[in-house]
């Protein structure tokens, strides 16, 4: 899952109580530029193959934060790393900053 939270340390225990397992974190002291790192993330999940959204594909019910996260059967990422370079290069596919 992905997502912005404005309380991380209650939600990341929420995840954590429900056996997720938290891979990295990032703060941004400007919102609009954290929803715009949350779109774009999300934007470059999907066509990767994450099914987003399907609680059913999660857990047995729906829970904060559903519509941003996905079964690792369907995608998974290493680290956030990973994630980023997916939206560079949707977003920027001629960059000369691929690595």
């Amino acid at each position: 899952q992905i997502g912005i939270t404005n309380d991380a340390d209650r939600r990341i225990g929420e995840h954590e109580r429900s056996g997720w397992q938290l891979i990295d974190i990032r703060k941004f002291d400007d919102g609009e530029l954290c929803a715009a790192n949350e779109r774009a993330g999300l934007a470059a999940l999907g066509p990767r193959g994450a099914r987003l959204g399907n609680p059913s594909d999660v857990l047995a019910v729906r829970f904060d934060g559903y519509t941003e996260a996905w079964p690792t059967q369907t995608l998974e990422i290493t680290d956030l790393q990973q994630l980023l370079e997916w939206v560079r290069d949707d977003e920027w596919p001629d960059s000369p900053l691929k690595v």
